[in-house]
């Protein structure tokens, strides 16, 4: 796999012509934020206790590179009948008969796990193969909404709904979640775009919509923030993909988004591991594809996710993501963990500077070590590292929601998409 070395630091004239553009009261009702925080509220902490230093970075003329986009090939096998499959692992139907297999079985009762398919999730698809899950059914769409895609959809999933087999680490937690699927769904392995929010955004996991005060249905309570920032903002918006980003690729359209709710201060990295584990295996996503990004305690929640399982001694993991973007997140507690062994999945940390809430140290850190080759060299250099600081503006939605958006002016998308898996 070619490996790229890229610092971007967007110039303050550059920002200053997009502030305009960028986010404004999207996130102002939440009572934790902290002046310009746009939801994140708080001081977030380190995943691994590390301290963040205080640093003031000046401004360059560096450019944005992006790379193009890539293709993988589909595979097509024999048709095959798989079994049905009642707790426990899921099982795998035969090859399917081109991307995607046939219909997912029913997910078994006992320990959140997926069924196997009926001739699905079997083994090819497109962009480079592999297993992928069975065709879920969510649960309960009366709370699915339309998107600007007539066929596409995005539905609020209840933590209490039974058809919900999303769980934490521990097998029993249960977790609710937004869910867009798009207008293609089922027709192909899908990639997967995995968004863990912040702080201002933590809630029950529970749709207002059922709770027992029929006058609550629209409160910015629970599953209802979710939606407040980042893709699931632009998904209530009938804004995606992102119209600011005219170079976003044609994938980007049959993208699956979840969006899981955290409950407390910041998810912990074994959290963001159950989630992705079940996510390949609940729906029918190319395991190839697994895109992975977060907001502020969100971002702080993947780069834990990197601390605990991606050291270079670590084993084979059962997801391998294919890109992560951190957006104003805390990474040096991850680097002193992991160090270098971060560097075999993509990375490309965002962050405001400076900020005031997670110091820019956390995405600065973690990211100026990967591309030094005193630390990181040779098969420990990293596939793809890379940082973009906006100068002047701190810990807010103008960050995140820009990014997302493009009114920041850079697409993490084409980026994302260039990437697979190994």
């Amino acid at each position: 796999m070619a490996r790229y070395r890229s610092v971007i630091l967007v110039s303050l004239c550059s920002v200053l012509v997009a502030t305009a553009c960028g986010d404004s009261d999207e996130n102002s009702n939440n009572s934790s934020s902290a002046g310009a925080n746009g939801g994140q509220g708080g001081s977030a902490a380190s995943a691994s206790g590390a301290t963040a230093g205080t640093s003031s970075a000046g401004t360059s003329g560096g450019g944005t590179s992006s790379g193009g986009s890539s293709t993988g090939g589909s595979s097509t096998g024999g048709s095959s009948t798989g079994g049905s499959s009642t707790g426990g692992s899921s099982s795998t139907g035969g090859s399917s008969g081109g991307p995607g297999g046939g219909t997912g079985g029913v997910a078994g009762s006992s320990g959140g796990s997926v069924g196997g398919g009926t001739g699905g999730g079997g083994t090819g698809g497109t962009g480079g193969g592999g297993t992928g899950g069975g065709t879920y059914v969510a649960p309960d769409r009366s709370s699915c909404a339309g998107t600007a895609g007539a066929a596409s959809r995005s539905c609020k999933i209840d933590k209490n709904d039974p058809e919900n087999t999303l769980r934490g680490p521990n097998g029993t937690d249960r977790i609710g979640y937004w869910e867009y699927l798009p207008a293609n769904y089922g027709t192909m392995s899908h990639p997967v775009i995995v968004f863990f929010h912040g702080l201002g955004e933590n809630g029950d996991g529970t749709d207002p919509a059922k709770d027992s005060d029929p006058n609550n249905d629209d409160d910015n309570v629970n599953l209802n923030k979710v939606d407040n920032l980042g893709i699931p903002r632009l998904i209530r918006m009938n804004d995606w993909p992102p119209s600011g980003v005219a170079t976003a690729p044609q994938a980007l359209s049959s993208a699956i988004v979840i969006s899981p709710q955290h409950d407390n201060n910041c998810p912990p990295g074994g959290k963001v591991k159950a989630i992705l584990e079940w996510v390949v295996n609940a729906y029918p996503v190319d395991p190839k594809r697994v895109y992975v990004t977060g907001v502020s305690c969100g971002a702080i929640g993947v780069w834990g996710y990197l601390a605990q399982n991606w050291a270079l001694n670590d084993p084979t993991q059962p997801v391998f993501p294919a890109a992560i973007v951190p957006i104003a997140g805390n990474g040096q507690g991850a680097w002193n963990q992991a160090g270098c062994g971060m560097g075999r999945i993509p990375l490309w940390a965002i962050h405001g500077d400076p900020d005031g809430t997670v110091n820019t140290n956390g995405s600065k850190v973690p990211i100026n070590n990967l591309n030094d080759v005193t630390e990181c060299s040779g098969s420990e250099a990293p596939v793809d590292a890379r940082l973009t600081l906006f100068p002047g503006l701190g810990h807010t939605g103008q960050v995140w929601n820009g990014t997302y958006d493009g009114a920041r002016g850079i697409d993490i998308y084409t980026w994302m998409f260039m990437h697979t898996a190994p």
